[in-house]
């Protein structure tokens, strides 16, 4: 996909679908369409998306999923969205010559260049918020402000897991090596901005 020359409030369908996915392969056949038809999305049920879709139509799932759901599962849902979504992106977006070249880099340098991909991108995923990085011991910090998936959402935990699962994914795939990736701050918690804390041991 080209980049569209300004902020249009949309992201990549892979948010879309990957859930979808997600909830399909949980153990209740009924879930799926439940969270779909509370978001007011079940077209996207019969005609998967295939082209950017609106962010606030993400925002709309995600809180149909954590008010269908029990926290728990709604979590693991959330966050088995994203490691579909982190797979796929390593296997059809991030390009595997760009990755072997990671791979044989200092950890440090590696995921910083590979932050700096990911800037270049994050129109894909925020739609009209915004993702920026910074080095941090040990690792990086990667920071989404207004993140689609806990708009209009309060929790006393945070809970952008399909965020934090989808980082864990293509940092550990393109690094070839384990890495962490938490979230220690989250809007839906009042703060200003999600923060995710991107940990890695020694090879």
């Amino acid at each position: 996909m080209a980049r569209p020359p300004a902020r249009t409030g949309c992201i990549g369908p892979n948010a879309v679908t990957r859930l979808a996915e997600a909830l399909e392969g949980g153990d209740d056949p009924t879930i799926v369409r439940r969270v779909f038809v509370r978001a007011g999305l079940a077209g996207y049920l019969t005609s998967p998306p295939t082209q950017m879709v609106p962010a606030a139509d993400y925002s709309s799932l995600c809180r149909a999923l954590f008010t269908e759901l029990e926290s728990p599962r709604a979590h693991a849902a959330a966050r088995h969205s994203g490691e579909l979504t982190g797979d796929y992106l390593l296997a059809k977006r991030i390009p595997a010559t760009f990755q072997a070249v990671l791979r044989h880099l200092p950890a440090s340098l590696a995921a910083r260049a590979l932050a700096v991909a990911i800037s270049g991108h994050a129109w894909t995923f925020i739609g009209d918020g915004a993702f920026s990085w910074r080095g941090a011991p040990g690792g990086l910090d990667l920071i989404l402000t207004d993140s689609p998936a806990c708009r209009g959402l309060r929790a006393a935990d945070p809970i952008c897991d399909a965020f934090a699962s989808t980082f864990g994914r293509i940092f550990s795939g393109a690094l070839g090596r384990p890495v962490t990736v938490v979230e220690v701050d989250c809007a839906a918690m009042a703060n200003k901005c999600c923060r995710f804390e991107v940990r890695w041991g020694q090879r």
